[in-house]
């Protein structure tokens, strides 16, 4: 059979497919707050919980119940009330017959007693896997006494019993009174949560017990009756053993909440900090930029102090819009948040953060009074994860429309991603759960910003919206993500006809107006303001080779080995951040205060591969571009610049470890760290005898510059002198 060939979709049909299960995931998609049961559930048989951290937490807190002191004291009271029956009444069997039960239930309640006043040890549990174990060996020893006291003690004939109504009225009470016992006896493993194993050993000790040597008349009877007796014991315990252990499971889950909660506090805190520091400082450093160049006035001059000026602008715009969401989700958290629409370019806006890595489609509307500050946070967070998960090399297909929901105008944006190859389908169940409210991360650190689409969801419910997600499949086996954000909006301002290309030419002269710096590298995930550009893009080529036919002379001396270039030929500059704008002081640190070999010298860390490959491009093994370089070709850089907190794609690193593994390496030029940290780590970081010098981002550039000139003057000079010794 040949095999059938797929028809590749049409437009309508991969619209249907990616809008089919949308009503269904936005019905489905609102506010579902996670349950403790679902975050910590229990084994329906043993009752034990699966997280073995909440087991333990629950074993170091079960001692003070009181739930045990009340079960032990009503089966004294049975087995109290039992022998006063039996003395009252004259009746020697009931006497006979418990006295072994009581000798027994003292020593148990002895042994449970211990456990249960026995002061607590930190990390370990007051009942653990140890007191079971006796149990058992106890529960072993009961079962052989109570056999051989049966034995020993044996009842009377069937005949007595007919006859006598005395005897068979004791022989009911006292089976009576065996009834209530065994269900207290049954209780006692239930309230003091021991295992399993414990809990069906004592029930089929008892049930054995009775039918080997049955202990009252008629023996017919009793061997139900006392099953009868331990399936009711069994039942309430079981109940009883879940009443407590959910109400645990609700306190616990209610701590935890808030220690999360707690958490997240103190690491937005610590973030908050770290970014206006860092940020702010490195403002600082560009407005000496621009200082300095403005010190001797011309044109060429000029406008690169205005290129300065817009680096600055967007960095402070980035922290202030950072700001602004941490404001946001605080009022959401405390329940203060108060919705203010203003009137807002949807697409102009969208453009602005997708950039060249998005295409925006055309909507029939120019502007919406809508709340700015959700959807900005809501398209900052869908888009971030897109970046994150989308396949290389494609689109971020978005769109948006007004629509009708109950008689309110809905704005609703679609952002379509395709999935990467190592990223599966999501499921409904996967859709519904990561936009859940409170569900979050539990591996916070300080650089985590606390916004997730958890607290996008909760944002879009707070303004009267919702968010959801759902997975569709294409013809070409491509797996897609749409997010869907819906809020309300007013005043719409309808697109005329013939407005589409007057306002399309509006917008890319408002694009044009962003600062042009941003146009030869990648977009990194924590720059997310003022225009993004494709994580693919590469430099041009063109430019590459203008740029080594300015600077033939440099290159010849580059191929001199470090040591025996003197100290005026240029040097090589390598940097390492996270941060896109970082990286632009880097290269310009380079270029106009170091004045190092630019067609050499880059700075990287926009992708992982850039960071997993910068100790190769300090040894000269592969160029910044990432290729290898011949053998017989290979050069180390001069200096190399690496900020000490690298975040990129979820990964972290420190500088200070690839420092480490720079000198491991052989590597001999200037090792410099930057930090936005307080002045007392950047000190630590400097006794390190990997580091040479660690800067602060607020530091000027000129001395910057001054101290990596001396350092790598030191380095040629004491190369020079060793080469002369040897």
């Amino acid at each position: 059979m040949e095999p059938q060939m797929m028809e590749p979709a049409t437009a309508g049909e991969n619209q249907q497919s990616r809008n089919g299960p949308c009503r269904e995931s936005a019905a489905l998609g609102r506010m579902h707050s996670p349950t403790a049961a679902s975050q910590f559930p229990m084994s329906p048989w043993t009752l034990r919980f699966k997280d073995e951290s909440v087991e333990t937490a629950h074993q170091e807190t079960r001692a003070n119940s009181p739930t045990l002191l009340c079960v032990l004291t009503i089966c004294n009271a049975v087995f109290l009330g039992a022998y006063c029956t039996g003395i009252f009444m004259n009746c020697e069997t009931i006497r006979a017959n418990f006295t072994p039960l009581i000798v027994l239930n003292v020593l148990y309640q002895a042994t449970e007693l211990c456990f249960y006043l026995r002061f607590p040890i930190a990390g370990q549990a007051c009942y653990g896997e140890g007191s079971d174990a006796r149990k058992l060996f106890y529960v072993t020893v009961a079962f052989v006494g109570l056999t051989l006291w049966a034995d020993a003690f044996p009842n009377g004939d069937e005949a007595d019993f007919e006859d006598s109504a005395s005897i068979a009225f004791c022989s009911h009470i006292g089976l009576l009174y065996n009834g209530n016992a065994a269900i207290c006896i049954v209780l006692l493993p239930y309230v003091t949560h021991s295992t399993f194993t414990l809990k069906i050993c004592i029930s089929g000790m008892i049930a054995s017990v009775h039918a080997i040597s049955p202990f009252w008349l008629p023996v017919g009877i009793e061997l139900p009756a006392i099953c009868i007796s331990l399936s009711i014991g069994n039942a309430l315990g079981y109940v009883l053993e879940h009443s407590l252990r959910s109400t645990f499971r609700e306190q616990h889950a209610r701590l935890a909440d808030q220690e999360l909660l707690m958490q997240m506090k103190v690491a937005a805190n610590m973030r908050l900090t770290h970014t206006i520091k860092g940020k702010c400082g490195t403002a600082n450093s560009l407005a000496f930029a621009v200082i300095s160049c403005l010190q001797g006035i011309c044109i060429e001059q000029v406008q690169r102090a205005l290129q300065l000026v817009h680096r600055m602008r967007f960095l402070l715009e980035e922290a202030e819009w950072w700001c602004n969401h941490r404001q946001l989700c605080v009022h959401l958290e405390l329940g203060t948040y108060q919705t203010k629409r203003t009137a807002c370019d949807v697409k102009a806006r969208i453009k602005q953060l997708v950039g060249c890595n998005g295409d925006v489609d055309k909507c029939a509307f120019t502007s919406c009074s809508v709340d700015a500050t959700v959807l900005g946070l809501a398209m900052d967070e869908a888009f971030n994860n897109a970046q994150k998960f989308r396949e290389r090399g494609t689109k971020i297909a978005i769109s948006m429309q007004v629509e009708e929901d109950d008689g309110q105008s809905m704005l609703h944006v679609q952002m379509d991603s395709t999935n990467r190859a190592n990223v599966p389908l999501l499921t409904t169940e996967q859709c519904l759960r990561v936009v859940q409210c409170g569900y979050k991360k539990h591996d916070l650190s300080a650089f985590s910003d606390g916004v997730g689409l958890a607290n996008v969801q909760q944002a879009a419910h707070a303004v009267g919206g919702r968010i959801w997600l759902n997975g569709y499949s294409t013809s070409l086996r491509e797996n897609h993500t749409v997010f869907h954000l819906l809020i309300p909006v007013d005043g719409v301002v309808w697109r005329g006809f013939g407005d589409e290309s007057a306002t399309e030419d509006e917008n890319s002269e408002a694009l044009e107006e962003l600062p042009v710096f941003w146009n030869d590298e990648q977009e990194d995930s924590g720059t997310r303001r003022g225009g993004a550009y494709d994580a693919d893009q590469t430099h041009d080529p063109s430019a590459f080779n203008a740029s080594e036919t300015s600077n033939a002379e440099a290159i010849s001396r580059l191929a001199c080995p470090a040591d025996s270039r003197s100290v005026d030929d240029f040097f090589v500059c390598l940097g390492l951040d996270d941060s896109s704008v970082c990286r632009q002081l880097h290269e310009l640190l380079f270029s106009d205060f170091l004045e190092a070999d630019m067609s050499r010298s880059a700075s990287l860390g926009a992708t992982v591969e850039e960071v997993e490959s910068f100790v190769d491009v300090a040894l000269g093994l592969k160029t910044t571009d990432l290729t290898h370089v011949p053998e017989g070709e290979c050069r180390p850089v001069d200096v190399v610049l690496i900020d000490q907190h690298l975040i990129v794609e979820d990964r972290r690193c420190l500088g200070s470890e690839i420092a480490q593994t720079l000198r491991a390496r052989g590597f001999g030029g200037v090792i410099c760290l930057m930090s936005g940290t307080v002045t007392e780590h950047l000190h630590e970081l400097q006794q390190q005898a990997v580091i040479d010098v660690a800067f602060s981002k607020g530091a000027s550039p000129v001395d910057i510059a001054d101290t990596i000139h001396q350092l790598h003057d030191e380095n040629v000079l004491k190369a020079q002198r060793n080469a002369w010794v040897s």
